[in-house]
């Protein structure tokens, strides 16, 4: 059905009557969207025009996934009408936030094993997870000592760390923050204390919170520097996958991780566009 309905906005039309009587399956168990009496072709395509297909459409995933219950406008029962956890938060998002259709169909719960697997190595290898260890210790050292400068709490972060490999990684932080030094301590504001803040209340709650404490019976390996946080956990899972004979089902131990992770990479603006 959402297909279907990313077919329409991308040729500029809009529905405008998303209902269950607008779903039929055709005699090859098809699902078709019918019902274009309504249907206005556009003449500027902006994302605001698709506003009320994009919210119909949601009122009607839940219509499907919850046994045919309507959610009008409030979702407090949707944890009792909607078991699944991540069609739980593609509902809300659809309802709440108005995302585009493309958006919609690159949600968490569309994914199988082999996307989960992209997503964890394309996001797992950004330069700033690489690195999370390092950038997670200079933003608490930066909220704990006020007046610091950005490069002053990078440069505390690595005082009693010695030898190539600590300079190393250094240099590849203070790479990723821009060229010039006021560059930098602009950009460790906006990306470096950005992603620990994200990651800590996306981390929040969540089944995965605890992460290190709960899989350290199952992992002897587990870096012990990495923080306890989303960040943490996917370069864990990241590593894990070269491992050969590595277990994948722990990938799907935490219902909630991959919710998380699509809003920190969507927050961060990074490349979202896995296939």
């Amino acid at each position: 059905m959402l297909l279907g309905l990313q077919d329409l906005h991308q040729a500029g039309v809009i529905h405008g009557d998303i209902n269950p009587r607008n779903i039929v399956i055709d005699s090859e168990e098809n699902v078709r969207l019918i019902g274009f009496g309504r249907n206005l072709k556009l003449e500027v395509q902006t994302g605001e025009n698709y506003t009320s297909d994009i919210k119909a459409a949601g009122r009607l995933v839940y219509y499907i996934l919850s046994g045919g219950k309507h959610p009008f406008e409030v979702m407090g029962d949707m944890k009792n009408d909607v078991q699944d956890i991540e069609a739980q938060d593609l509902i809300d998002w659809m309802m709440k936030n108005n995302p585009t259709i493309d958006k919609i169909l690159k949600h968490p719960y569309f994914w199988n094993e082999k996307r989960k697997e992209e997503v964890l190595i394309k996001v797992g290898d950004q330069p700033e997870i690489q690195c999370c260890t390092d950038i997670s210790q200079a933003c608490k050292i930066w909220k704990a000592e006020k007046g610091l400068t950005g490069i002053e709490a990078i440069e505390k972060a690595f005082i009693d760390k010695k030898g190539r490999n600590a300079q190393n990684r250094k240099t590849k932080i203070l790479g990723i923050l821009g060229e010039t030094e006021q560059v930098k301590n602009e950009n460790f504001s906006k990306i470096f204390l950005k992603l620990c803040n994200q990651a800590e209340s996306y981390s929040k709650d969540k089944t995965f919170s605890k992460w290190k404490t709960e899989l350290s019976d199952k992992w002897s390996d587990i870096d012990p520097t990495y923080p306890e946080d989303l960040l943490g956990l996917l370069r864990t899972y990241r590593n894990k996958l070269t491992h050969v004979g590595f277990d994948k089902q722990m990938f799907n131990h935490y219902a909630d991780f991959y919710i998380s992770l699509h809003r920190l990479a969507i927050d961060m603006s990074w490349d979202c566009t896995w296939s």
